[in-house]
């Protein structure tokens, strides 16, 4: 194993005086090895960029130890620093920091003019890179005729021109849409698994984490937490650690900016209500992903659910797993035929009724509950508010445990909380469900499109349900 490129032993960096001490950062300790992607994780103010900047030789830490490189940070001198910065780092921010006066292919080259690179070279090189990220053609713009993704290619371009063996990025897709931050993450990516760069990310965001090799989740100043990622290479030794920390790792993955006291209470409530188990939760959601593209259908649904663990399936009897189909398509069969019939809200009243009406009798069906008639019609009428927003989610919930003879429908808090849940799966919008195509009730399609119960003792189908006209007064 080879040595480490980084090491930081009880790094800190306090402020303020007597009566008022910010530790921006608290006795951190870590090692990163070269060709690593690593990135610090927490909210605002937790000290992940302090960290950077500690590692960038642009903070000076208050007290401990830092090595970067072979380099002393804590005993270099100014000139020196600024010339191991100039030629082992570069830098990415959220800001770009371009200049405006100058072009694409000027504020690309400018590192180079302080290490007395020759003209020529200098514009070889920094054309190479802009052809490489795509945007050679804007080589000749100024900074502001470009999108925010090419100004932070451009800002990459800067920071690779002296290929420098480590790359620093604080938040470098925060003003970036979504697309062009995922191209961005990419680019960092090949430049970790291709060029074999270094790569050290500041990041708040948890759809992130999936880069790296290493994560290290941090709090107040702290690192409360060192998460591997094992679809990664890993570069740098494996430390052996208690086995409680390897689950509680991988319950953060789900939940990445909880505490480990309120990840432990998860994993037991988890436990108590018997919730899926987290290494297989993922391939469900794999499974299901599928379903909305139409990779898979009903019937490829219960081989990935029932097939064995050690196949790669989830391991469910089949039974359960003819459920969890017919249950999947239904939620999304009647999504789809509200979308398609009510569109985001009916246009008019008895369209309105006929909605409260239908919905209504679906969510009751769904349960294994039998309310009466008068439980039937509170329902509808609280259904309509939940529909309004008049009625918050926790209201609602309370509404449906509360007694009949107090406006409410007698259920159990576990089945007023499994419709509350199961009316916002259906009044949200899936990929393959059209919202555009107006769906009739005289036409067949309808009469066929949620044809399948919903549970087993339910003799009444959704083909049935959605065909009736009958209405609720």
């Amino acid at each position: 194993m080879s040595s480490p490129i980084i090491t930081l032993k009880d790094a800190s960096v306090i402020y303020g005086g007597e009566t008022s001490v910010v530790r921006a950062l608290d006795n951190v300790s870590l090692d990163i090895y070269a060709e690593e992607y690593i990135i610090f994780f927490g909210p605002s103010g937790c000290g992940k960029s302090t960290l950077l900047y500690s590692i960038a030789g642009l903070q000076q830490l208050t007290k401990g130890e830092i090595n970067v490189l072979g380099q002393n940070l804590k005993t270099v001198s100014t000139k020196e620093s600024v010339e191991f910065h100039r030629r082992s780092m570069g830098m990415v921010f959220q800001a770009y920091y371009l200049i405006q006066s100058l072009s694409v292919l000027a504020n690309v080259t400018l590192p180079q003019i302080f290490v007395n690179a020759v003209p020529s070279e200098r514009n070889k090189r920094g054309e190479e890179l802009l052809n490489r990220f795509g945007i050679l053609d804007q080589s000749n713009k100024f900074p502001n005729a470009l999108s925010g993704g090419q100004q932070q290619r451009v800002a990459i371009s800067r920071s690779l021109i002296n290929d420098p063996p480590l790359i620093l990025a604080d938040e470098p897709v925060g003003n970036l849409d979504s697309k062009s931050s995922e191209e961005v993450l990419k680019l960092l990516s090949e430049l970790n698994e291709r060029d074999k760069k270094t790569i050290i990310l500041v990041t708040h965001n948890p759809n992130h984490l999936g880069y790296a090799s290493r994560i290290f989740y941090m709090q107040d100043g702290r690192i409360i937490r060192e998460v591997r990622n094992t679809e990664r290479k890993q570069v740098s030794e494996e430390v052996a650690r208690p086995m409680d920390a390897q689950w509680v790792d991988e319950f953060a993955k789900l939940y990445p900016n909880l505490t480990d006291e309120t990840l432990k209470a998860k994993m037991v409530v988890s436990y108590l209500l018997e919730e899926i188990d987290l290494s297989v939760r993922s391939r469900v959601e794999d499974v299901i992903q599928k379903y909305f593209s139409g990779q898979m259908d009903e019937q490829a649904v219960v081989h990935a659910v029932s097939m064995p663990l050690h196949e790669g399936g989830i391991g469910f009897y089949r039974s359960f797993a003819e459920r969890f189909a017919v249950e999947l398509h239904s939620i999304l069969a009647m999504a789809k035929y509200l979308k398609g019939k009510f569109g985001d809200y009916p246009k008019n009243y008895d369209d309105y009724k006929e909605m409260l009406d239908k919905l209504g009798k679906y969510l009751i069906l769904s349960t294994d509950a039998h309310p009466s008639e008068d439980a039937q019609k509170n329902f509808i009428r609280i259904l309509q508010s939940r529909l309004e927003g008049s009625v918050k989610k926790e209201n609602f919930e309370e509404l449906l445990d509360r007694a009949v003879s107090l406006g409410g429908i007698g259920f159990n808090i576990r089945t007023a909380r499994k419709i509350t849940r199961h009316l916002e799966l259906l009044l949200m919008d899936y990929p393959n469900i059209s919202t555009t195509q107006e769906v009739s009730t005289s036409t067949p399609a309808e009469q066929t499109v949620l044809a399948v119960p919903i549970a087993p003792n339910i003799s009444k189908t959704t083909e049935e349900l959605v065909a009736s006209n009958t209405t609720t007064s």
